[in-house]
């Protein structure tokens, strides 16, 4: 890449971060979250507010559009080249996010080579994956695929665990789970509006959640009954979800299984390379989902950034001849310890094959 063309990368990122509200807390919550997704619900004295934060800076992010450029080209490849094309299809997963029919696209995802699904109850759609796609599944084709679900933050209670996972599996019609996750490690109470679900909580009139809301149960004993899920072998491996270095510290000091996998909000506005790295110092896997932005995040402005239309990342795009998905994705997929899972989003499976 020319001296030129950093130049434009950087006055992107300076375009981009000049879009971005940055809301700064001395929250106990938000100073252990030092790295965040960019709606991180935040506890704080009021309730429960929803931040939009970009921890990374300008610099960090004109960084990593230099690095779009150079991995776009080998878009076409593996991420490494001891990694193979089932492996590849198991490091870019299908989420289920805000798709009531989500069976419909891992249905169609696992004809064209997908093997790796995200899932969670409170989608609300994984009595429809199961009935859909995974009723009958052979044992040889279980083995093949790599099925995450997700424990909700009302649900955080070490004797509501295992009741949850075994809904999970009844509903996704499967024997195990490959990954299951905290999903935020916030808990809530069960009564409180829309179960924590900020969407939910909007639609019943509700933009904050009082303290009154809030569970006070230790983070290590959640993790304690995950681990005893993993000992009855109804879960493979367990983790965490929209974390940050403290929640990975906080586990790592009192486990005995460690934390297979963190799964938190990951694309070139938020790249978290420092998270990354204190990951790959204890072996820890990191998966990213909305890889290309999050344009159904429920907080945001109508000034923020689009990713995909970034006139940089359609320059690059343009030049590499191949689609904006294509370049963030080789990207965001890595090599060597920044390599990454990514979780792509397609409702009904259209572009599962493209991806």
């Amino acid at each position: 890449m020319c001296s030129s063309d950093l130049s434009l990368l950087q006055s992107m990122a300076e375009r981009a971060g000049a879009h971005l509200e940055i809301h700064r807390t001395d929250d106990d919550f938000f100073k252990a979250a030092t790295f965040a997704p960019r709606t991180l619900p935040v506890r704080t004295s009021k309730g429960l507010q929803h931040s939009v934060v970009d921890p990374m800076g300008a610099s960090s992010r004109a960084e990593q559009y230099a690095r779009i450029a150079a991995a776009s080209s080998e878009a076409a490849a593996p991420a490494n080249a001891n990694v193979s094309k089932q492996d590849l299809h198991r490091r870019l997963g299908l989420g289920s996010w805000l798709s009531p029919t989500a069976g419909n696209a891992v249905k169609e995802a696992l004809k064209v080579g997908y093997r790796h699904f995200d899932c969670a109850h409170i989608y609300v759609n994984e009595k429809h994956i199961g009935e859909t796609a995974f009723k009958g599944m052979s044992s040889s084709d279980r083995g093949k695929t790599f099925v995450t679900s997700k424990l909700w933050c009302t649900e955080l209670h070490p004797t509501d665990v295992r009741p949850n996972c075994e809904q999970s599996l009844k509903d996704l019609q499967l024997d195990y789970l490959d990954l299951y996750l905290i999903h935020w490690p916030v808990p809530l109470k069960k009564d409180c509006p829309g179960r924590g679900s900020l969407a939910a909580a909007t639609r019943l009139g509700v933009t904050e959640l009082s303290t009154e809301h809030f569970s006070n149960i230790p983070l290590t004993e959640t993790w304690a009954a995950l681990e005893e899920l993993v000992s009855s072998g109804l879960v493979r491996k367990i983790g965490l979800c929209n974390s940050g270095p403290g929640h990975v510290e906080q586990i790592l000091a009192s486990c005995s299984i460690k934390p297979a996998m963190v799964q938190n909000e990951g694309h070139p506005y938020l790249p978290q390379d420092d998270f990354l790295d204190m990951c790959a110092a204890h072996g820890i896997g990191v998966t990213a989902y909305s890889p290309l932005g999050n344009p159904n995040r429920p907080v945001q402005s109508p000034d923020d950034p689009v990713l995909l239309e970034d006139p940089i990342i359609n320059q690059i795009a343009a030049e590499k001849g191949m689609t904006e998905e294509m370049g963030i994705i080789s990207l965001g997929q890595g090599q060597g310890q920044k390599a990454m899972d990514l979780i792509a989003k397609s409702a009904e499976g259209g572009r599962s094959e493209e991806h």
